[in-house]
């Protein structure tokens, strides 16, 4: 396998893939690595230095990866240092069998992520006997290998387990940076990952419930946001993405639990006003909810959507002349108020 001084050189065009490779390596302990963008440097680079292995990025902007593979292997006059390709799925039928250099090709980010540890661990030149017998360390994983068999695979196992962690928190990173980039398909893949690599790291499960929302799967959002506020029950901030993920996926009485709990903390937020006395409306609790809207008014009587959402109460309380005024009032403040004009329209046509 690569030793933990082996010399990777990194090509991708896109900057966030050569920065979430470099990551991974040193995730797995190896801190030399050289990050190009193209085909051309790359050989430039490798003509002048000796590196231990490649990893090409989907194709680059001047040649195709199979070509820098087999050119960057040429112009060393030899073909058994280490190439990793990470290609899309129409190019990995292209590069089917022995291709000249290749030693792995892969899909992107983020499957592949789990697979790099796998695929240094096979390829470049084996480092000497003595220190590849146990790259783990724990109780049991003797230097000398020579403690019972129980206790070593006890301490390979724990080994094992922190690694998992230890890539979970990698791909959770890659999951939200992804997520930030607009890249939603690829941000749940990641994250997806990571919570099957520690179910108990809130900030994946978080993260992923915050991703699903995005995608419109409100089942599964306010599955895992429960799962992440089960691990971080303090976060205020999770709570309150809780309560919107639990009302959006038609559980009005959960989140007006949390909502409520919210409130009582920050007693003057006009937001969870809204939202505590619309999960109250979507329960029929049509009075509950016009009292605390009441009570926000006494805060600020000119919020135009305080003032909406008690003419939208009023209104299915079967109360229609005060939905009415409420409603006119919430487009004096903001005429621009489509919801507001709309049931207005209903009122109209009603008459």
């Amino acid at each position: 396998m690569l030793s933990p001084e082996a010399n990777f050189l990194v090509v991708s065009a896109a900057r966030a893939d050569g920065l979430q490779i470099e990551q991974v390596l040193q995730s797995l302990g190896y801190g030399l690595v050289t990050m190009v963008e193209n085909g051309e440097t790359a050989l430039k680079l490798a003509a002048s230095r000796d590196f231990d292995a490649l990893i090409i990025s989907r194709d680059l902007p001047d040649m195709q990866a199979a070509d820098l593979a087999s050119r960057w292997n040429i112009s060393a006059g030899r073909n058994d240092r280490a190439c990793l390709i990470l290609a899309e799925l129409e190019l990995l039928a292209q590069m089917t069998g022995p291709a000249a250099g290749i030693s792995a090709v892969l899909l992107p980010w983020p499957a592949s992520a789990q697979k790099i540890s796998a695929w240094l661990k096979v390829s470049g030149p084996r480092q000497p006997e003595s220190s590849s017998k146990s790259g783990l360390s724990g109780s049991g994983a003797g230097q000398d290998g020579g403690g019972l068999p129980e206790e070593n695979l006890a301490g390979f196992e724990k080994a094992l387990q922190a690694e998992k962690r230890k890539l979970a928190g990698l791909q959770t990173e890659i999951g939200l940076v992804m997520h930030r980039q607009g890249r939603l398909a690829e941000a749940i893949a990641a994250l997806e990952e990571a919570v099957k690599a520690d179910p108990g790291l809130a900030r994946a499960q978080a993260g992923l419930g915050r991703a699903y929302q995005n995608a419109g799967r409100t089942t599964e959002a306010a599955s895992a946001l429960e799962k992440a506020f089960s691990l971080d029950p303090h976060s205020r901030e999770l709570q309150e993405t809780l309560a919107e993920a639990v009302l959006e996926n038609g559980d009005p009485a959960r989140a007006e639990a949390l909502f409520h709990d919210l409130l009582e903390g920050n007693p003057r937020n006009l937001h969870l006003f809204n939202r505590l006395g619309i999960s109250l409306r979507k329960q029929g609790k049509f009075e509950q909810a016009l009292s605390l809207y009441r009570q926000a008014l006494e805060i600020d009587g000119r919020d135009e959507n305080l003032l909406y959402n008690m003419g939208r109460c009023h209104l299915e309380a079967g109360q229609r002349e005060e939905a009415e005024v409420f409603l006119q009032k919430a487009l004096e403040i903001n005429p621009n108020l489509i919801q507001a004009r709309k049931l207005l329209a209903v009122l109209a046509s009603a008459r």
